[in-house]
């Protein structure tokens, strides 16, 4: 039975510890869609305070904010603004104890690490993710805590004890009595009291969406890289911008993104650019669909390689004329020393050497066929 009883307690002190320790600081409740800013609540499920100087809160970029000077009660919530850190469509929230993590939250497109899918849908505007009996869920309820259950930060006062003594007085000298033994008095512990600390006046903010890019028939276009007042943010579109006091439009805090005017320019290669320029004011939201056009590089013609006509082809005439033959029959020996000297004189280029080969030899012929010809009709009309 003893045994038993060892092997029992041994147990619930392994497991049971562990799963205590599992559920003291988990993350409780987040916001990434409202005018306000996007802020996370973290909440103390464990039965004793917790120091949450040792906690840090981070978004997927490992963007965020930690060193918390609250000593939160059992079963309270912190509340913690994160700025615009937390991406629209997607991001992942985490809650690190002394660089380990601890807990995480993932929804949109985002899953955490060890995971196979994100714990909800992205929060559209006024909504939030809430962590419940049954998991994480989307609400309505978009309130948050106002961080009363943190107590003072500050060490206890420590309590010094008041010693009141009685001594005999002199007329009780002469008879010996005890001396009772001296009595000490504590000071009551001071009482710790929370003071709420003041909500900040969330600063005005304006809220840009902007869509997936789409070419002239519909279709969309992936991987489009977002400029803002010309310099590169590191993001691609669909993306949701924030513009107020402070804000930056890149992780590396590199562009800024004040209230005022902004020039947006989306870039994807074998297209041409988008830009839209705008003021931004706070308080309002903006949406726009970049429309992205194909550049088509015109194809390249073929020029038409232009007829070679050789001004030397104009001596055809003459060369012709050097075969003519009069009606008696004789050849015009002026007209063929004309035209044999104007052959010889001319500089034929090499390109028309081939050419004035050929229909010389052509001349040649039809020369010599009337020739013949010519010659058997004079034989014919002696003999007659």
């Amino acid at each position: 039975m003893l045994k038993k009883v060892i092997f029992w307690l041994f147990i619930f002190l392994i497991f049971g510890q562990g799963v205590a320790a599992a559920n003291k600081v988990v993350l409780y409740k987040f916001s990434s869609y409202q005018n306000s800013g996007d802020w996370v609540e973290i909440k103390n499920n464990g039965t004793q305070v917790e120091n949450l100087a040792v906690y840090r809160v981070e978004d997927g970029g490992g963007h965020g904010k930690g060193v918390f000077l609250c000593l939160l009660r059992p079963g309270g919530i912190f509340h913690l603004s994160l700025k615009n850190y937390l991406n629209w469509q997607g991001d992942i929230i985490l809650l690190k104890r002394e660089d380990k993590i601890v807990d995480c939250v993932a929804y949109g497109t985002a899953i955490c690490p060890g995971k196979q899918a994100a714990d909800l849908p992205g929060p559209t505007a006024g909504q939030a993710g809430v962590l419940t009996a049954n998991g994480w869920q989307l609400t309505t309820d978009t309130s948050s805590a106002d961080n009363t259950d943190c107590l003072s930060s500050s060490p206890l006062p420590s309590a010094t004890p008041t010693i009141i003594s009685t001594s005999p007085t002199p007329a009780e000298t002469s008879v010996p009595t005890p001396s009772p033994s001296p009595s000490s008095t504590l000071a009551p512990l001071a009482t710790l009291t929370s003071t709420p600390s003041p909500t900040p006046t969330p600063a005005p903010k304006a809220i840009c969406h902007l869509l997936i890019a789409k070419d002239e028939s519909g279709r969309e276009i992936n991987n489009a890289k977002i400029y803002v007042d010309g310099q590169y943010i590191h993001h691609y579109l669909p993306e949701t911008l924030h513009f107020c006091p402070g804000c930056y439009c890149d992780p590396d805090r590199q562009v800024a993104c004040h209230l005022g005017q902004h020039q947006i320019n989306i870039r994807k290669d074998g297209y041409q650019d988008w830009q839209w320029t705008n003021n931004f004011v706070g308080n309002n939201n903006y949406q726009q669909q970049p429309m992205l056009q194909l550049i088509i590089s015109p194809t390249p013609s073929l020029a038409p390689t232009p007829l070679l006509l050789p001004s030397a082809m104009a001596t055809v005439s003459d060369i012709l004329r050097v075969a003519s033959i009069s009606s008696e029959g004789e050849v015009k020996g002026a007209q063929v020393s004309s035209a044999a000297s104007r052959v010889k004189n001319k500089k034929v280029s090499p390109n028309l050497a081939l050419p004035l080969i050929f229909v010389g030899s052509g001349v040649t012929m039809i020369g010599s066929y009337f020739i013949l010809k010519n010659g058997s009709g004079v034989a014919a009309e002696k003999d007659w």
